[in-house]
């Protein structure tokens, strides 16, 4: 009979211990929504560990340290772990080493693993979050008016970029508007944000009219300020000529949002084999429109 209550008892208590070198983490899987479990290797299990933000990554690999009663010179780490019952802070410094287990030293180097690798983008996806339109609306620079297509260079500078770390967040937020050159500041809280395009054969402009919200309202492509075609003129044969008929457009937006528009036409000759004939200029017509 005493052999037997002395089996039960023995398997009582290590079923009990066996339950209790189960830890799991107050930080909980975002796939599952159950704790994560640190009393095996994370390496090992199928936690993906990316999925954490990284003030939780933070607080997982702290949390092996809170478990052996490490006493943190964190005063927010402190604060934290104190909530919960099982927190006994003992150990200081160096000494907690001489209390983790294989697996809590292979925990803890996974996760400053993880840590490293999604750090960046996480940082990146951390501050882009935090950032609006009009933080964007801010770092773009005002367009002076009166303005002509000459003077719409490309602003944004790539050293500026790189360096500043808001700028990176906010040109990968917005994207779309990853070429501006600039904005126009416009009534009733809008703006025009400018937009160069070029190929080998023209550059123009396209103006984004957004509200402060980032929300496109319209619109306006301006024209071409050059392109270029070729007119075959006569039979195929040695008195063939070609004609390029080169058309130019000048824009200039003013003080009071009108749209001049100089257009003209040159048409230069060649001969069957490339030769220079003439060149002839069109007379120049002017237009004027509301830019906005």
């Amino acid at each position: 009979m005493k052999v037997q209550y002395l089996i039960i008892l023995i398997f009582f208590f290590g079923c009990n211990t066996q339950e209790h070198s189960i830890i799991y983490s107050e930080i909980k899987n975002p796939e599952t929504d159950k704790p994560i479990q640190l009393s095996k290797k994370l390496i090992e299990s199928n936690v993906d560990l990316r999925t954490l933000s990284l003030s939780d990554l933070r607080l997982l690999r702290n949390e092996i340290y809170a478990r052996k009663g490490y006493i943190f010179k964190s005063t927010e780490l402190s604060l934290h772990f104190q909530k919960f019952q099982w927190y006994k802070p003992k150990y200081e410094g160096k000494e907690i080493d001489n209390y983790l287990t294989e697996i809590d030293k292979s925990n803890i180097k996974w996760i400053v693993d993880i840590e490293n690798y999604v750090r960046p983008t996480k940082l990146l996806e951390e501050r882009k979050k935090s950032l609006r339109f009009v933080d964007f609306l801010e770092i773009l620079p005002e367009i002076e008016l009166p303005t002509n297509f000459e003077n719409w260079t490309f602003i944004k500078k790539e050293q500026d970029i790189r360096q500043n770390k808001r700028y990176i967040a906010l040109w990968d937020k917005y994207e779309k508007y990853s070429s501006a050159i600039g904005k126009i500041s416009l009534p009733d809280s809008l703006f025009a944000i400018g937009m160069n395009h070029a190929s080998d054969l023209y550059m123009y402009t396209t103006f984004f009219f957004v509200n402060s919200e980032g929300e496109e309202l319209w619109r306006k492509q301006l024209p071409l300020s050059f392109s270029s075609t070729a007119d075959i003129q006569g039979e195929p044969d040695l008195e063939i000529k070609d004609t390029v008929i080169e058309r130019y457009n000048d824009v200039i937006i003013t003080e009071d949002l009108k749209m001049i528009v100089s257009s003209w036409k040159k048409a230069i000759e060649y001969d069957s084999l490339g030769n220079f004939i003439k060149s002839e200029f069109s007379d120049t017509t002017v237009v004027t429109r509301d830019f906005y």
